[in-house]
């Protein structure tokens, strides 16, 4: 009959693995008016790892947010960044990335008038 498959008892992940499925980020509201502070929240760095946080803007432009985040204990971050009101309509991402596991989330998001 058919032989059944060994048991995998390896361990799942472990600190320094990248492991992009762990990773997850959302901003929100989106859509959303240009000038109006959004929020970004991700799931998946190391605790207390700094992260460095910047816009990729529609016409292919970076704008960096000027401080970093902390992860917490769980390795999650929430923070509020602000909107130009001269920003134009479009798609946007907020790039989160962890200075230490070099992890990288992308969350996309929409301005619209």
């Amino acid at each position: 009959g058919p032989q059944q498959e060994p048991a995998d008892n390896r361990p799942c992940g472990s600190s320094g693995s990248n492991n992009p499925g762990a990773l997850r980020g959302q901003v929100y509201p989106s859509p959303a008016r240009p000038g109006t502070v959004l929020g970004f929240i991700a799931q998946g760095f190391d605790p207390n790892e700094t992260v460095s946080l910047w816009l990729n803007l529609p016409g292919g432009a970076v704008r960096g947010l000027p401080y970093q985040a902390i992860a917490a204990g769980d390795g999650g971050v929430l923070i509020g960044f602000r909107t130009l009101d001269s920003d134009p309509d479009g798609f946007y991402s907020l790039v989160a990335y962890g200075t230490k596991t070099q992890r990288q989330i992308v969350a996309p998001f929409q301005l619209r008038r």
